[in-house]
């Protein structure tokens, strides 16, 4: 996933919840997914997953 952004990604979540809080939950899982992903293609990913 070249480009990503961790810090990037949690100002837009932390955008989007200010917006909509009630999205929390759905916004939460999605972000954690992605966060997964980048770890898991990352060098030091193997480690953790």
């Amino acid at each position: 996933m070249a480009g990503y952004n961790i810090r990037e990604e949690r100002r837009r979540l932390d955008t989007l919840l200010a917006i909509r809080p009630d999205s929390f939950p759905f916004e939460d899982v999605v972000f954690g997914y992605r966060l997964q992903h980048a770890l898991q293609r990352a060098p030091f990913g193997r480690t953790l997953s």
